[in-house]
C-alpha cells in the first residue's frame, strides 16, 4: 500500500548563530555540523566533543548503578559453587539478546545455565506464576530477569515463597511499589544514581556483564553486535552510552559479527561489501528477529545468537527470513481490512482517533498495523483483535497526545492497561469498543488543536548551496548512527528547480536543483503522490526551497551527490524560517550591551536567583500550559528521526506490557533538544521551556538572552507552549519599546541584556544567558513586582558566549586587524553588504546579519581613528591615513573601543561575582 502525502509543519530548531559559530571555531568544524549540534542541545565545546567521539573508555562504571554490586555477589556465589542459574527473558529483540548476552557470559563464567521465554499467546509478557512453578520443579532456585520483572510485585512474592533468589535487571518504568526481589537493577529505579537512563533492556545486561567480567575482558567486545541490534530495534535514543554500544556493535559487525548474525546479514540481502548502518538494525534484522514472537515461539531466536555453527545460524535465519514474510502478509492483510473499515465509518467516528477491531485479527500483529495507521491518518489509533467477548489490541498515538492518559481517562471501558506517550496495550470487552471510539475522538478533539493534527517536520539549520559538498556530507556522518534521539540531520536550502519527473512507482519525484551556483540532483520520495508538491510543479525553473539530507548516490561504480529529499515547498518561506527577516540590520545596530553601565558604580541590589523549579512551587505551577496537560507535569516527546532513520516513535515493534505501572511522564527518553549544553538542562525535572511556559501561565514573564540572534530561537521554542494556554509570546528588539502589557497579564517577552527595564513591569524573569555587567542584574531585579523569582538558567560555558557576542558590537584587537585587512585587501568603496560578502568570501564565517554588525562596529572605530569614512553614506572606504598604517594601531584614541575595553572588564567582575558563590544557584553578593 503506498503511503499517502501529508502536508507538514515545518519546525526549524533555530540555533544561535553565534553559539554555532563559536563550537565551529572551538571543534574545528563547519558552521554547517555547528548549527546541527547546536540545535540538538551539544552548544558546550565538551559536550560536543564527546558527541561526536563516543569512544569505549566513556563508558560508565556499572557499579553505579543501584543494586549492581549485590546482582554481581550474588551470581559470584553461584559461580563458586556451580549452582545453576535460569536467565528469564523477552519474546521481543531486546530480551532475546539481553538473555543471549547473560547465558553467554555465564557459560563462560562456568555456571550451569538454561534460559527462558515466554510465549507472546499463552502466557503474555513478563514473569508468570506458572513458569516460576515449572523453573522451581525443574529444579532452579535462581532467576535472573532480561528487560522484565519491575513491575512483578506479585510474582516476585511468589518466586520467595518457592524459595527462589530472584534478580531482576529490567530497563522499563517502575511502577509505586518494586519487587521485594534480592536485587533490582533498573538506572530508572527513582532511587538509582546511575547517570544514563536510556538503556534497553539488552543494554543493562550488557552494564551487568561489564561488571562481572572487568572492563578490559575481551568477551564484551564478542558482545557488542547483538547489543547493538537490540539497542536500535528496541527504539532507546541513541544518545550517551547507547550511542557507544551501537557505533562499537556497527563495527564489530562489519569486521566479525557472530555465526549468527553474519546469518542474520545473508538472508536479509546485505552483502560483505555494502555497510551496515544502524537503518539495517531497524528495518532489516530487528523485524525478522521480532517476527518469531509476533507469530509463534521466540525462543529459537536465543539460540541464534548463541550458536557457533554457521549451518545452524544459517538455518535459524532462513526461518526468521520465513516468519518475516508471513507476519508481513498478515499485516498486510489486516491493514487492508483496516483501512476499509475506518473509509466506511461516519467521519465523526474517525475525525480526530481510529478505533478499528476484528475478528481473526493477529494478535501479535495488530501493533504494527497501528503504526501503519498513523502513518496514513496522522490520528492516534487502536487496533484491536477480537476473540470472543473480548477484545485486545495495541494503541500507537502521536506527538502531544498521551496515549498512557487518554486511556486513563477511559479506564471504566477497559479491563486492564498500559503503556507510556506514544504506545499502549489493553484488554476490554468487545461491547465497550464502540464507547472506547467515542471517548478517543472527544479526548484528542479537546486536548489538540488542528495545528497538532499536521505533522510536524523538523529542521537542523538553513544552508547556502555552496556548502553543500561531499566533504559535508563526510562530516555530517560523525552524528551517526542515527536513530531515535539522533535522527539525521535534516537540512533547508534554497533554489531553482530545473526538471522533475516522477519515477518508481509513480510516487516518488526525481529533480535537479540550482543552488549556490551548482546543479544537484535530487530525490523526494513520496513526493510525486497524489496531493504531494511534487505531483503537478509548473513549468521549470520553479523557485522552491527544499528539506533534505545530502548523500553520495553510489550506482554502477559512480558517486555523486545527492539531496535526499523530505518535503519541498513551492513557492513561500518554510513555517517559522521566515521569522529571520526581522533580524534586521537596524535592530542589530541598535542593540548596546553595554547600555547603561557608565553609571554603575554601585549597581544597588541583586536577585536573589532561584531555581525554576522553586519560581513554580511559588504559585505557577498549578495554572495549566496547554489543554490536557496535566498541573506539573511535563512531556517532552522524542522528535521523529530523520530521514535516514525515519522510524517515528509511534511505529515501534514492540509492544508495551499491557499490566506494565504507567510511568512517570517526566521520565523516561530524553528529549534530544535538551541534551548536554542546552540552558538549563542540568538538574531540573521539566523541561527548560516548559517550566518558563508555566512561568507564563501566571503572569508576563521577561526572558533575557545574550544577543538579538538569541531571541528568536528561545521564541520559537516558547511559542507552541504558550499559544495553547492563550499566552503570546513578544519580541523586544533594541531601539524598539518594551511590549505592552501588565504584570498579570499571561505571556512572555523575550528580549536581550542591554535595554532599559522598566520596573515591577513584569511577575518573574529568567536569565538564559548571564548579564554583561552587575547593573544589569540589578536592573533585573528592579524589574520585577515584589516577590516575583527572579530565575537563573545560564550554564558555565555562556560566559564564552558572552565574551564572543561583547565582540560583535565591540570588536577588540584581533576583530579588529582582521577587518582592517579586509578593507585594505578589497580596496576602493563598497557598500555594508559588499563587504559582508567579501567576509564571508574569505571563509571567515557563514553570511548572516551579525557580520554586518562586527564590520559596521570595527568601522565607526576606524572612522574615529580618521581610518575610515563613508558609512553614513552606506558606502564605507579607508581614508588615505589608513595607508600609512604599517605596525600597530593605537585603537584606545577610539572612545567605542575604550568602552569595550571596560565593558570586557565589568564582563569578568560579572562572571566572578555570579559563579563565586557556592551551589548551582549563586547568591548575590557585592562586587569586587
Amino acid at each position: 500500500m503506498a503511503r499517502p502525502y501529508r502536508a507538514r509543519r515545518w519546525r526549524w530548531a533555530g540555533a544561535d548563530p553565534a553559539l554555532a559559530l563559536g563550537l565551529a571555531e572551538s571543534l574545528g568544524i563547519s558552521p554547517v555540523l555547528a548549527q546541527v549540534l547546536v540545535a540538538r542541545g551539544y552548544a558546550d565545546p565538551e559536550a560536543a566533543r564527546e558527541f561526536l567521539d563516543p569512544r569505549r573508555d566513556r563508558l560508565l562504571d556499572p557499579l553505579q548503578m543501584k543494586d549492581m554490586d549485590r546482582a554481581v555477589g550474588l551470581i559470584r556465589e553461584r559461580v563458586a559453587a556451580r549452582q545453576p542459574v535460569l536467565v528469564y527473558g523477552d519474546y521481543d529483540v531486546d530480551g532475546l539478546v539481553g538473555t543471549a548476552v547473560l547465558v553467554t557470559v555465564l557459560r563462560r563464567l562456568g555456571v550451569p545455565v538454561e534460559y527462558y521465554i515466554p510465549n507472546r499467546f499463552t502466557e503474555g509478557y513478563g514473569l508468570n506464576r506458572s513458569a516460576l512453578d515449572r523453573a522451581r520443579a525443574a529444579g532452579f532456585d535462581f532467576i535472573l530477569t532480561v528487560d522484565t520483572g519491575i513491575s512483578a510485585v506479585a510474582e516476585a512474592a511468589a518466586a520467595r515463597e518457592l524459595g527462589i533468589t530472584l534478580v531482576i535487571t529490567d530497563h522499563h518504568e517502575p511502577g509505586p511499589m518494586l519487587p521485594a526481589a534480592a536485587a533490582v537493577v533498573n538506572p530508572k529505579r527513582p532511587d538509582c544514581p546511575y547517570p544514563f537512563k536510556g538503556l534497553s533492556g539488552a543494554g543493562v545486561a550488557f552494564k551487568l556483564a561489564q561488571a562481572l567480567l572487568g572492563p578490559g575482558d575481551p568477551l564484551l567486545d564478542e558482545l557488542l553486535d547483538m547489543v547493538a541490534l537490540a539497542t536500535v530495534a528496541d527504539l532507546v535514543p541513541l544518545v550517551g552510552e547507547n550511542r557507544i554500544l551501537v557505533r562499537e556493535g556497527l563495527a564489530r559487525l562489519e569486521a566479525a559479527p557472530r555465526p549468527g548474525l553474519a546469518a542474520l546479514k545473508r538472508v536479509a540481502g546485505l552483502g560483505e561489501d555494502r555497510p551496515v548502518t544502524a537503518w539495517h538494525l531497524a528495518f532489516a534484522l530487528g523485524p525478522r528477529v521480532n517476527a518469531l514472537g509476533r507469530m509463534g515461539d521466540a525462543r529459537v531466536g536465543v539460540e541464534l545468537f548463541l550458536t557457533e555453527d554457521p549451518d545452524r545460524a544459517l538455518e535459524i535465519a532462513r526461518r526468521l527470513d520465513r516468519e518475516n514474510q508471513a507476519r508481513q502478509q498478515v499485516e498486510q492483510r489486516i491493514l487492508q481490512e483496516a483501512m476499509a473499515q475506518l473509509a466506511a465509518q461516519p467521519p465523526e467516528d474517525r475525525a480526530y482517533a481510529a478505533v478499528l477491531a476484528g475478528e481473526g485479527w493477529h494478535h501479535g500483529v495488530v501493533g504494527i498495523v497501528a503504526s501503519r495507521v498513523v502513518e496514513a491518518t496522522y490520528r492516534p489509533a487502536v487496533l484491536l483483535a477480537i476473540e470472543g467477548d473480548e477484545a485486545r489490541g495495541s494503541a500507537r498515538s502521536i506527538p502531544g497526545f498521551h496515549i498512557y492518559r487518554a486511556l486513563c481517562e477511559c479506564r471504566d471501558l477497559l479491563e486492564k492497561f498500559g503503556g507510556h506517550a506514544m504506545a499502549a496495550g489493553m484488554t476490554l470487552k468487545a461491547r465497550n469498543v464502540p464507547a472506547l471510539r467515542e471517548r478517543l475522538n472527544r479526548l484528542v478533539r479537546e486536548w489538540l488543536s488542528e495545528e497538532d493534527l499536521v505533522p510536524a517536520l523538523p529542521v537542523d539549520g538553513l544552508v547556502p548551496g555552496d556548502q553543500i559538498t561531499p566533504e559535508l556530507v563526510a562530516e555530517l556522518a560523525r552524528l551517526e548512527p542515527y536513530g531515535l534521539g539522533n535522527p539525521g540531520p535534516r537540512l533547508v536550502t534554497r533554489g531553482e528547480l530545473l526538471e522533475g519527473r516522477a519515477v518508481g512507482d509513480g510516487t516518488h519525484l526525481k529533480f535537479r536543483l540550482r543552488t549556490g551556483g551548482q546543479v544537484l540532483d535530487g530525490i523526494g520520495f513520496g513526493l510525486a503522490a497524489p496531493g504531494a508538491p511534487g505531483a503537478a510543479l509548473p513549468p521549470a525553473p520553479v523557485p522552491v526551497q527544499v528539506a533534505f539530507t545530502p548523500e553520495i548516490n553510489r550506482w554502477n561504480g559512480t558517486e555523486r551527490l545527492q539531496l535526499n529529499v523530505t518535503d519541498l515547498q513551492v513557492p513561500g518561506p518554510a513555517e517559522g524560517l521566515e521569522e529571520y527577516a526581522l533580524l534586521t540590520l537596524p535592530r542589530l545596530l541598535a542593540w548596546d550591551p553595554l547600555a547603561g553601565v557608565e553609571a554603575a558604580a554601585d549597581p544597588g541590589p541583586l536577585p536573589r536567583w532561584v531555581p525554576l523549579a522553586e519560581a513554580q512551587a511559588a504559585g505557577a505551577a498549578d495554572r495549566e500550559v496547554a489543554a490536557g496537560t496535566e498541573p506539573g507535569l511535563s512531556e517532552s516527546m522524542p522528535a521523529q528521526p530523520g530521514p535516514a532513520l525515519a522510524q517515528d516513535p509511534s511505529l515501534a515493534e514492540t509492544d508495551p506490557d499491557p499490566e506494565a505501572a504507567a510511568p512517570d511522564p517526566a521520565a523516561g527518553e530524553p528529549d534530544p533538544a535538551a541534551g548536554p549544553g542546552a540552558p538549563g538542562a542540568a538538574g531540573a525535572e521539566d523541561g527548560l521551556f516548559e517550566a518558563i511556559a508555566r512561568l507564563g501561565a501566571g503572569g508576563r514573564v521577561l526572558v533575557l538572552v545574550a544577543s538579538p540572534w538569541a531571541m528568536l530561537p528561545v521564541a520559537g521554542a516558547l511559542r507552541p507552549l504558550l499559544t495553547p494556554a492563550g499566552g503570546q509570546v513578544c519580541l523586544w528588539w533594541p531601539g524598539e519599546s518594551c511590549p505592552g502589557g501588565g504584570a498579570e497579564e499571561p505571556g512572555v517577552v523575550v528580549t536581550t541584556w542591554g535595554q532599559p527595564l522598566p520596573e515591577a513591569a513584569f511577575a518573574a524573569a529568567v536569565a538564559l544567558h548571564p548579564p554583561y555587567h552587575l547593573a544589569q542584574a540589578a536592573a533585573l531585579a528592579r524589574a520585577v513586582r515584589p516577590g516575583g523569582p527572579v530565575c537563573r538558567a545560564w550554564e558555565p560555558h555562556h560566559w564564552a558566549l558572552l565574551e564572543r557576542t561583547l565582540a560583535w558590537p565591540y570588536p577588540g584587537r584581533p576583530e579588529l586587524v582582521e577587518v582592517f585587512r579586509l578593507l585594505r585587501a578589497a580596496g576602493g568603496a563598497r557598500s555594508l553588504a559588499e563587504w559582508a560578502d567579501l567576509w564571508a568570501a574569505r571563509g571567515r564565517e557563514p553570511l548572516g546579519p551579525w557580520n554586518r554588525l562586527r564590520i559596521w562596529a570595527a568601522v565607526r572605530i576606524f572612522e574615529e581613528l580618521g581610518l575610515a569614512a563613508g558609512l553614513d553614506a552606506d558606502r564605507i572606504a579607508l581614508t588615505p591615513a589608513a595607508s600609512g598604517i604599517h605596525g600597530k594601531m593605537n585603537l584606545s584614541d577610539s572612545p567605542r573601543y575604550r568602552r569595550g575595553t571596560v565593558g570586557r572588564m565589568f564582563l569578568g567582575r560579572c562572571r566572578d561575582a555570579l559563579c563565586g558563590a557556592p551551589g548551582p544557584w549563586p547568591a548575590a553578593r557585592a562586587p569586587a
